[in-house]
């Protein structure tokens, strides 16, 4: 499980963006509970950035 930090929580309440990524080396696409995506590089490039 990916950990975030309570800064980059803080950082996403401030912001407000349409959507929050963790990009991460490898591993599975998922949703988290708290709204934010975890999602490997090669993944986010194709699917999300395409």
């Amino acid at each position: 499980m990916v950990e975030v930090s309570k800064g980059f929580h803080q950082s996403i309440d401030d912001l407000k963006p349409d959507a929050s990524y963790v990009i991460t080396p490898g591993g599975e696409r998922y949703d988290r509970s708290d709204g934010l995506r975890i999602c490997p590089l090669e993944v986010f490039l194709e699917r999300e950035m395409g």
